[in-house]
């Protein structure tokens, strides 16, 4: 197939020793019922025979290109393919996951429809390669983040988790120079770029539909990398949880915090850090209340006041918590994110 000049979307694909995968991602994106693409294959330092591969694939199809990324690591190469990307419109995508076929059709429709939208996901069908019982928690976060459509439901939800699947995306190339790139830190790359676009004013929506296939293995960046941990990932919510916070607790409102355990004291910490710091800590455990955290006491959830006076920030992450905080707070007339958010 002859590549247009300036294709509608540009594909950006990097990959490490993806040749087990490689093939069936290839596919897929072959398969796509939009043909007005070019895909970016960006190499880190392969050592297996996965460049090899692209690089044949692209002699049957000009639309496919294969680069070396000049530095080292995802970031380098995400940055580097936008930045030879010949589109105005960014499709992610990984080297282990599939496309479904409609899935750059639906997106980009989607962004046609919608000018004032910056990025567009999809939600995640998981597919894993990991032993039973080894992905139960994966699979928790794909179902929680396939629930999340609007703009105001990923916003709301931000700090709880990473709110759209990364290689479910497709942004626009003037919101990627608008609000920045992918950075390079002790954090999770695509993490910290959402909070910091959503921060910046970004306007994110997810398509109500299965348009990825996202596998789960034991060699998965995310389950390997230490930018990935649990502390790297509380550690950046910290900074921009402190950031939102400062530009949204109004005055008249005392700060309080839900929740005192090992996940939650590591939290507090993180938010000390950035100077944010619980008059109070509410719990349900009747063997915790009355005992202190730092300075600040333990009290009953009973106790929690009025929203006209107090803004309650979730900490508590154990399964089915979230929920039942959210149904307490609301059913005494607190909101999310005007007198509370949650941050597990």
């Amino acid at each position: 197939m002859i590549l247009s000049l300036k294709p509608e979307v540009s594909i950006i694909l990097p990959f490490r020793n993806a040749g087990e995968t490689i093939r069936e991602c290839m596919n897929s994106i072959l398969a796509q019922s939009y043909p007005d693409w070019e895909l970016i294959a960006i190499d880190d330092h392969s050592t297996d025979t996965s460049a090899e591969i692209i690089r044949d694939y692209s002699h049957e199809d000009s639309r496919i290109k294969c680069l070396n990324t000049p530095g080292v690591g995802i970031v380098d190469a995400l940055n580097f393919g936008v930045e030879k990307a010949n589109s105005g419109i960014i499709a992610r995508m990984d080297s282990d996951d599939l496309m479904r076929s409609t899935r750059l059709e639906e997106q980009l429709k989607y962004l046609k429809q919608k000018p004032e939208v910056d990025l567009v996901s999809s939600e995640v069908l998981q597919i894993s390669d990991m032993a039973e019982g080894k992905s139960i928690g994966y699979g928790l976060y794909v179902d929680w983040t396939n629930h999340l459509h609007s703009h105001s439901e990923i916003s709301d939800n931000r700090f709880v988790d990473s709110p759209v699947a990364h290689p479910s995306v497709v942004f626009r190339k003037t919101s990627f120079t608008r609000y920045g790139p992918y950075r390079k830190g002790k954090f999770p790359e695509d993490y910290e770029m959402w909070l910091r676009w959503l921060h910046r004013g970004a306007k994110m929506e997810k398509i109500n539909k299965v348009l990825l296939e996202w596998r789960d293995s034991p060699n998965r960046l995310s389950r390997i990398a230490r930018e990935y941990s649990k502390q790297a990932f509380q550690s950046v919510k910290a900074k921009y949880f402190s950031r939102w916070l400062n530009q949204h607790l109004k005055e008249d409102l005392s700060l309080s915090a839900w929740g005192t355990g090992k996940i939650a004291r590591k939290q507090a910490r993180l938010l000390s850090h950035f100077g944010i710091m619980p008059n109070r800590f509410y719990e349900v455990d009747p063997k915790k209340i009355g005992g202190f955290v730092g300075n600040a006491p333990i009290k009953s959830i009973r106790e929690i006041g009025s929203p006209d006076f107090e803004f309650v920030v979730g900490l508590t992450g154990s399964r089915g918590a979230r929920e039942k905080i959210v149904t307490f707070l609301e059913n005494r007339g607190f909101a999310r994110g005007v007198n509370y958010m949650l941050l597990a």
